[in-house]
């Protein structure tokens, strides 16, 4: 007899909303109803039906709504995103090139980047960051790096595109966006920012004009008296033509929501509204609308991240003086121009323990669910659904780890899980080899190969390979690292997931 299928997943998410188990981790809601005041789902739950608007043709509650968007983050146009910050992402990259166009992007981009470039049969160059020679992980963006890029193109008569970048990053490192977008502004490239978590990022409540984007602060980090919160500013504050976030990631918002933010002459934001047709879905759900609405009236309100940031203060000054897992400093330090608070980054380096064995810890004997772990550190997400409980039971459990850590002290891991120093070369453009004949080979053997496939770490979601690079000994090494370290390894082939998908010869 057949077994009767069983689905188990209501189950399952009720099991763990009830277990106690304290969500260091997206959302930003952490559950609680008291900042997440979407109404019961099946009260709102409808289509396009009268008096209700049409995302894709807005011309009533919607477009009211997208506007006054806008005018919170002082957006020239804001759009909602109903398929996330993949969306938009792959809307504001098609809607800023033409199929084939050269196009200079960060190599710590998300999947989505990519995905962008395949689409678009782009040619990209890449821009690698230093790596932190502590914390093992991409430190900011050098603006000198852009701007020389930029300007060799530009001799050569083959000027860029489009200008990607991440910022903040999943640790949450930021890069200098003023100068960055003053430079691609001097040579008419528009800069599209991944800003997927930063959507509590501060911002101008007076929209400016696309010149003024670079003349905001008063200090370092951009910081302007008419700039409302204490988080790092914006990247739509700071002259980014296309600013992308996730409102998910650490607002009170549900899963999968996201807003896409235009400013300035370089790229039309009808295009981009075009593009968002293409990929957003023809029936998207009021309940994400709504949950956006939400979210954004609760940003809306007179410092309301003045006891969010404050408990965050308070939880660095009461770990600062841990022996052996060490804490990241948010703000300004050696190769970080800047570094969100909110992403709470342990590092775990000289203790014996790696980043997933340290994630494991805090899971089974603390009751502590944290967001991702990498080689030798562990990210903590907070959101404006946290309450100074929260923080001070995650204290609790790194100060009594640290005691337990402090008795068997070793030498540091080696990283595992991060570009961190190994590069690939870069051989053909990633369409090309994306669509080429392909073979799967185990992991060792594809050492030398061209790489047809996409193999990343998620999260956080920046691959390892890329289609069109030659895989070497030491990437061969990281990927399988990774894997024996425990971390989430995707795009694997085969059956046990030791392959890799390479360019038949």
């Amino acid at each position: 007899m057949k077994k009767t299928p069983s689905f188990t997943l209501e189950q399952q998410l009720r099991t763990y909303a009830a277990s106690g188990v304290l969500p260091m981790h997206m959302p930003g809601h952490k559950r609680r109803s008291s900042v997440f005041s979407v109404p019961d789902i099946q009260d709102i739950d409808i289509t396009e039906i009268h008096g209700f608007d049409d995302l894709h043709d807005p011309s009533g509650i919607l477009l009211e709504s997208q506007s006054a968007a806008a005018a919170l983050y002082g957006a020239d146009r804001s759009f909602y995103l109903v398929n996330g910050s993949t969306a938009g992402i792959l809307a504001g990259i098609s809607a800023c090139v033409k199929p084939g166009a050269r196009i200079l992007m960060a190599r710590n981009c998300h999947l989505s980047v990519y995905h962008a470039v395949i689409l678009n049969s782009l040619r990209p160059d890449y821009i690698y960051q230093p790596v932190h020679p502590v914390y093992s992980f991409a430190g900011s963006i050098e603006p000198q790096k852009i701007e020389a890029a930029l300007k060799t193109a530009a001799e050569a008569n083959d000027q860029y595109s489009l200008v990607v970048i991440t910022s903040p990053t999943y640790e949450g490192v930021v890069s200098d966006i003023r100068q960055i977008s003053g430079i691609c502004r001097d040579y008419n490239v528009p800069l599209v920012v991944d800003e997927a978590h930063g959507a509590h990022f501060s911002v101008r409540r007076t929209a400016c004009g696309p010149d003024e984007g670079t003349d905001i602060g008063s200090n370092e980090s951009g910081t302007a008296e008419d700039t409302a919160g204490h988080f790092p500013i914006s990247a739509i504050s700071l002259g980014a033509d296309i600013v992308i976030q996730s409102l998910h990631k650490t607002l009170p918002a549900p899963t999968q929501t996201g807003i896409l933010h235009c400013r300035g002459s370089l790229v039309s934001p009808d295009s981009v509204k075009r593009f968002l047709d293409i990929y957003q879905t023809s029936s998207p759900s009021y309940i994400f609308l709504c949950g956006i609405e939400n979210a954004l009236q609760y940003r809306e309100k007179a410092d309301w991240d003045a006891e969010w940031i404050g408990m965050l203060n308070c939880f660095y000054e009461k770990t600062e003086n841990l022996k052996t897992l060490r804490m990241i400093p948010p703000g300004k330090t050696e190769l970080f121009f800047d570094r969100d608070p909110s992403k709470i980054v342990i590092s775990a380096a000289g203790t014996g323990c790696s980043g997933n064995e340290l994630m494991t810890a805090l899971r089974e004997e603390y009751g502590i669910e944290t967001e991702m772990a990498a080689g030798d550190y562990v990210i903590a997400m907070s959101g404006a659904g946290d309450t100074g409980e929260n923080l001070d039971k995650l204290e609790m459990a790194l100060i009594d780890l640290d005691r337990k850590y402090d008795s068997y002290q070793t030498a540091g891991l080696t990283e595992t899980a991060s570009l961190a120093d190994v590069q690939s070369e870069y051989i053909l453009p990633p369409a090309q080899a994306f669509y080429a004949p392909c073979e799967s080979v185990p992991v060792r053997a594809s050492v030398g190969r061209i790489a047809q496939d996409i193999v990343t770490v998620y999260p956080p979601g920046i691959p390892l390979i890329v289609p069109g690079e030659r895989i070497s000994p030491e990437m061969a090494e990281l990927i399988i690292n990774a894997g024996s370290a425990g971390l989430h390894v995707t795009g694997m082939k085969g059956q046990a997931r030791n392959m890799i998908s390479v360019i038949k010869r």
